[in-house]
């Protein structure tokens, strides 16, 4: 493990020391991934804050008021580092950040030598913080294989839900609310509380719980 790594993400602040550490020229040395997203521009409507750099740390800084975790700490700060290979003639768009992130922090978290769990649950955020955006749209059934998914992965059900909420929060708005929080949790404890039935296929229990899924959808679609 990279010592002066953990020694950021054990601090009281990662957020303030990763910007002092940018400041001085030497983020570039540890995670040049990172200090390379400075600059980087992103749809002005949907992110006011600035470029990826920011934004990334706003992230890290929400993140940091909801929990102490290093791994969810590091998924934070790195989930958007597909952004900085975004094709110029693209920009300020970034189609597929998501999936062309994945390989990046799998390079990082090996260079970085961080944990395991830190780099299984920074590759899951990096890859699906987009997906869970779009919850409440998805169809029912894949909502049921998506919760089963992230609750294998290191990052977990509240993992993901804090990254969307951070995701959103980090763009000038440290307070905001984010749509699909409540109803992801719901959901999940929809599942906990209605299990593939004894001797039940599970196609069928996959689609018998779609149908409550569904249910959850539309109570918080329901008016919009």
């Amino acid at each position: 493990m990279n010592y002066t790594l953990m020694n950021i993400f054990k601090s009281d602040s990662p957020s303030d020391m990763l910007r002092d550490m940018h400041r001085k020229g030497k983020l570039k040395e540890l995670m040049p991934e990172i200090s390379e997203l400075e600059g980087v521009i992103q749809p002005e409507k949907h992110h006011p804050e600035g470029d990826v750099l920011e934004h990334s740390l706003q992230v890290l800084a929400c993140m940091e008021r909801l929990t102490k975790e290093p791994a969810i700490l590091y998924t934070a700060l790195v989930h958007d580092v597909g952004k900085g290979i975004t094709p110029k003639e693209l920009l300020p768009k970034h189609h597929q950040h998501e999936k062309n992130g994945v390989p990046i922090v799998k390079r990082m978290s090996q260079r970085l030598r961080v944990p395991e769990n830190w780099a299984e649950s920074a590759k899951y955020g990096t890859l699906h913080h987009g997906t869970f955006h779009k919850l409440l749209e998805m169809r029912s059934v894949k909502v049921v294989d998506f919760l089963y998914n992230t609750s294998k992965n290191p990052l977990g059900i509240e993992g993901l839900a804090q990254l969307g909420l951070c995701d959103h929060r980090g763009r000038n708005n440290p307070d905001g609310t984010h749509e699909c929080v409540e109803p992801w949790l719901e959901m999940w404890d929809y599942l906990v509380q209605h299990p593939p039935l004894p001797h039940e296929r599970p196609e069928d229990a996959r689609v018998r719980q779609g149908n409550g899924i569904k249910r959850i959808q539309k109570k918080y679609t329901r008016g919009q």
